[in-house]
């Protein structure tokens, strides 16, 4: 380890004293979006046991199968310590009925450092560096590997010995979980997504990065939804001479609303993977990139773009959609049902919601559907604690289907019933209490500990919430895009990159970092004009010289 590492890695273990977090209680996140309500939430959750009680005794009490049943997990009680991230879209409450649930089915307190997302990232490198894990830890994969392996209990030696039934039955189905490997060990559990299991019927639903826009305001200037982008660009031009103070399309980041935008016009700039070549490559050096950033160009040229994309955030993404200046945006679509529902309180014919996909710059059409699981998030153990074969145990237990119900929607027959297929209904008392909520999922999870933005493992969640307000169970966005989906326009979005193997890792790190620095470097500056397209070839050869080949073949044999 050279002295440079070594400086770094102490000052990292210096931060783990400094930084703190808030442990097993309630917060708030400074970047929340929770909502309060006049009738806390401890006495709402009083009246739903009251209704249970009052179901009980005419004997309408639903099935068994999510809630607690016989012995717990443990016979003796039994602390462990999480570490978590706090989604700046759901407060994390530890101190509710999911985990006071999740306590009487195992006997499990989990006393979790809740952290915000403003400090995750630093608190994260801190602890690796350190090495002082907590006994559960909530990290991004793709930042493991720049740690030794052996911080991690090796998941992989109790897949094979038998010992998580549960958790294999779950791996064994997931198209990348092969990818999620540090030379050969396995370092934790990928947060996998049920989808509706158990149902036995085809989940007609969909979540992705798809393009929404306001039909409403098509309808009122007379412009059909465009099916091309070339159309898009003249609708989206025609509404900016409408309305000046306009910004047709923005976004929450400007990362995320120029990969976006990019991939849906047929070529990302940086390191992607292919879902059709089954293989990774390096956007910026394809031969067609050079017609997509053309296009870019264009929009901000005419102002259909976002003049001051690079500073955008949620809080303005949210602000321009809110006051009409925004009409298009590639991003996930169950963002346009919560602004649908905001505009709606003055506007009741407001639509911004999902469209077909557009024939892009090559004359494909290309949407995103969010992959099988969230491979990213990786739930480690700590090799180091004195309780393994318990946190095994545990671990397994989660991938249950009784876990699965207690983390996704809570304390069985009195937030949820279980119905005989396997299906969820929520109680018509909790659809009203959130209806007209800002973010309706996010508050009724954050007030009852529940999902995928908590201590869930094994995430479900099949739009019921949102069937219970509307009395609707169908998907708005699959009824869309299913025409799309039957024709395989719909890829996997694929998040992460695979670990290199050990002997690269290093050389291939300081690459892929040099590559994407060079880029956001000068990406943004081509597109607003402070640099010319004419050194884009520039550019691109800077990039090669950088090794930008031997990245992609390295990410390749990764994952083979």
């Amino acid at each position: 380890m050279n002295t440079k590492k070594l400086v770094i890695k102490i000052l990292c273990a210096i931060m783990v004293v400094c930084l703190c977090g808030c442990n097993s209680g309630t917060t708030v996140s400074e970047y929340s979006v929770y909502e309060y309500e006049d009738i806390p939430v401890d006495s709402f959750l009083n009246e739903l046991e009251n209704d249970a009680s009052v179901s009980s005794d005419t004997g309408n009490s639903g099935n068994t199968a999510g809630g607690t049943s016989g012995e717990p997990l443990f016979s003796e009680p039994v602390t462990f310590t999480v570490f978590a991230l706090e989604h700046p879209y759901q407060t994390y409450n530890t101190n509710t009925v999911k985990f006071q649930e999740l306590t009487a089915a195992t006997n499990v307190t989990l006393d979790i450092d809740v952290t915000s997302q403003s400090s995750y990232t630093a608190k994260q490198a801190a602890i690796l560096a350190s090495g002082q894990l907590y006994d559960i830890n909530v990290l991004e994969f793709d930042k493991l590997s720049n740690y030794s392996p052996e911080l991690f209990v090796n998941i992989d030696t109790y897949m094979k010995n038998g010992s998580l039934p549960n958790y294999s039955k779950w791996y064994d189905k997931l198209e990348f979980a092969s990818w999620i490997n540090i030379d050969g060990k396995i370092p934790g559990f990928i947060q996998v997504n049920a989808g509706n299991y158990p149902l036995t019927t085809e989940q007609q639903s969909t979540n992705g990065l798809y393009p929404c826009i306001r039909k409403d305001i098509l309808s009122s200037n007379n412009l059909a939804i465009p099916s091309t982008y070339d159309d898009w660009f003249n609708v989206m031009k025609t509404l900016k001479a409408k309305y000046p103070d306009s910004t047709p399309i923005s976004g929450r980041h400007k990362i995320t609303l120029v990969k976006n935008f990019e991939s849906s016009l047929g070529c990302y700039h940086g390191f992607y993977y292919d879902n059709d070549a089954k293989s990774f490559k390096l956007g910026i050096l394809e031969s067609g990139y050079r017609n997509v950033l053309s296009f870019l160009i264009k929009c901000y040229n005419e102002g259909i773009l976002d003049k001051n994309f690079e500073e955008c955030s949620s809080s303005t993404w949210e602000e321009g959609v809110a006051k009409n200046k925004i009409f298009f945006w590639i991003d996930n679509d169950t963002f346009s049902e919560y602004q649908t529902a905001t505009l709606r309180n003055s506007n009741p014919n407001a639509d911004f919601s999902v469209m077909p996909l557009m024939e892009n710059l090559f004359g494909k059409k290309v949407g995103y559907e969010f992959a099988d699981s969230w491979y990213e998030t990786t739930y480690c153990l700590n090799a180091k604690s004195d309780k393994i074969d318990k946190l095994i145990k545990f671990m397994d237990w989660c991938y249950s289907d009784e876990a699965m119900y207690i983390n996704n929607y809570g304390k069985e027959n009195v937030t949820y019933t279980v119905n005989s297929d396997g299906s969820v209904s929520i109680p018509s008392k909790i659809a009203e209490r959130y209806k007209n909520k800002t973010y309706p999922y996010y508050s009724y999870a954050a007030d009852f500990g529940l999902g995928q933005l908590s201590f869930s493992p094994l995430v479900r969640n099949t739009g019921e919430l949102p069937a219970a307000i509307s009395g609707v169970e169908e998907s708005k966005a699959y009824n869309t895009l299913k025409n799309d989906i039957a024709a395989g326009n719909v890829k996997t979005n694929v998040n992460i990159t695979p670990a290199v193997s050990s002997d690269k890792r290093e050389s291939i790190t300081a690459k892929a970092d040099a590559i994407e620095k060079l880029m956001e470097d000068n990406i943004y500056d081509l597109i607003t004009g402070r640099k010319s397209l004419s050194e884009l070839d520039s550019l691109i050869s800077q990039i090669r010289s950088l090794g930008a080949q031997e990245v992609i073949e390295a990410y390749n044999a990764a994952i083979k």
